[in-house]
C-alpha cells in the first residue's frame, strides 16, 4: 500500500491558506498545501492534519496522533531556535531525536527523530526551505522506505552564469533561471 504521512503546519502566526483577510502578522499556510502536494507526486496519501499552534502540550496531542495514523510524520516550523519553536522540545519527551540541524542552505534547522515507529521530520517554516528540505532528505528516506532505487530526481551539469558567494561549509542549493543555448544548459542566479 501507498505510505501514509501525515502532515502539520506549527505556529500561532500560521493560518489556513485559504483565509481571505488575515489578521496583521498573521501567514497563510503554504507549507502544509505544498507538502501534500509534493507527498501526492511521490505517491503517498498525506494526511493534511492542519494547523496546531505554539503550545507544547497540544503539538504533543498532535504529534501523538499523528504517529498512531500515520507512516511517517512531517511538520514545518517550529524547528529553529527560537522561544516558539518547540517541535524539537516536544519530540524529544515523545520518542527522540536522532539528529538537528544539517549542512544545508537553505534548510539549515531539520529535525529527524522518530515518534515510535514511524520517522519524523521535522522541516524548516520558510517554503524555499521546506522543498529543498523535502527534496533532499524527506523524498529520498520515503522512497527508500517504498523500496525505490532512484532516490534523487535527475541532475543536469550547467554553467553558472555569474559568481556567487556560498558557505563552503554548507550544501548551498541556488535559485537559478536555467536555459539550453547552442546545447549548453547555463544557470543564472
Amino acid at each position: 500500500r501507498r505510505p501514509r504521512v501525515a502532515v502539520l503546519s506549527t505556529g500561532d502566526e500560521v493560518v489556513p491558506a485559504g483565509t481571505e483577510a488575515p489578521a496583521p502578522g498573521a501567514i497563510r499556510d503554504a507549507n502544509g498545501p505544498l507538502l501534500v502536494g509534493m507527498l501526492a507526486e511521490l505517491g503517498a496519501e498525506a494526511l493534511d492534519l492542519g494547523i496546531v499552534g505554539d503550545d507544547a502540550a497540544q503539538l504533543a496531542d498532535a504529534l501523538s496522533s499523528a504517529a498512531a495514523s500515520a507512516d511517517a510524520v512531517l511538520t514545518s516550523g517550529g524547528v529553529s531556535v527560537g522561544d516558539y519553536d518547540l517541535v524539537k522540545q516536544v519530540l524529544a519527551t515523545l520518542g527522540g531525536v536522532q539528529f538537528w540541524r544539517v549542512a544545508l542552505q537553505p534548510g539549515k534547522p531539520f529535525a529527524f527523530g522518530a515518534l515510535g515507529d514511524p520517522p519524523f521530520f521535522g522541516l524548516p517554516g520558510n517554503p524555499v526551505s521546506v522543498t529543498v528540505s523535502f527534496e533532499q532528505l524527506v523524498r529520498p528516506a520515503l522512497l527508500r522506505r517504498m523500496g525505490a532505487r532512484a532516490l534523487f530526481r535527475p541532475r543536469i551539469p550547467a554553467r553558472l552564469t555569474a559568481a556567487v558567494q556560498t558557505d563552503p561549509e554548507r550544501t548551498v542549493f541556488l535559485r537559478v533561471n536555467a536555459a539550453c543555448r547552442q546545447g549548453q544548459w547555463e544557470a543564472s542566479p
